[in-house]
């Protein structure tokens, strides 16, 4: 959940975004010097924190629009028993890139028809109205900073730390409400 704020240049929506994360969380580490667990070691859990960043939206038709943006997610931190004496806390961050499309509802009907990109639309109109609700799907990539901290440390592995990179893909839905505070 967040809020952006913006400036409108021509067709274009320049943002920056902040607001609370949820992020599903699952931990996982196998038997290994890491932990010091004969087993393996498991957290599920739903990460909350906060995630800030930018963008950019520009209009397709009155009603239609692409996004792209970037976000820095910082999920938190869990700790879990990980070994018969100690825990281990992993520390949750993200870097999330993506793209989408949105749908206005509402506007101008002599701007052309809502459903169709570009019908009856010139291609930059001097005025663009951004108020009103919007509904969209987005997809990217998404990159994990996990930091992992094993407490106490274990004699195979001296500083206790590690680091758990890694990348997936990133999609969504998104639905919001735009509200113009000084317009044209």
């Amino acid at each position: 959940m967040r809020v952006r704020a913006g400036y409108v240049m021509g067709a274009s929506l320049l943002y920056a975004t902040g607001g609370a994360a949820f992020v599903h969380i699952d931990d996982a580490f196998g038997g290994n010097s890491f932990t010091g667990a004969p087993g393996p070691a498991t957290n599920t859990s739903i990460g909350t924190g906060w995630a800030a960043g930018g963008g950019i939206e520009t209009k397709l038709s009155r009603s239609w629009s692409t996004t792209t943006e970037y976000l820095y997610v910082d999920a938190g931190s869990t700790t879990f028993a990980s070994n018969p004496f100690g825990t281990t806390t992993v520390d949750h961050r993200f870097h999330v890139i993506k793209s989408g499309l949105n749908y206005r509802f509402g506007g101008d009907p002599s701007e052309g028809l809502p459903f169709l990109p570009f019908s009856n639309t010139p291609l930059l109109t001097p005025v663009h109205n951004w108020a009103g609700f919007y509904i969209g799907g987005n997809a990217g990539l998404g990159i994990s900073v996990a930091r992992a901290i094993a407490t106490p440390r274990t004699p195979a592995d001296a500083t206790g730390e590690t680091d758990i990179n890694g990348t997936g893909f990133s999609g969504g839905g998104q639905a919001g409400y735009n509200l113009m505070v000084y317009p044209k």
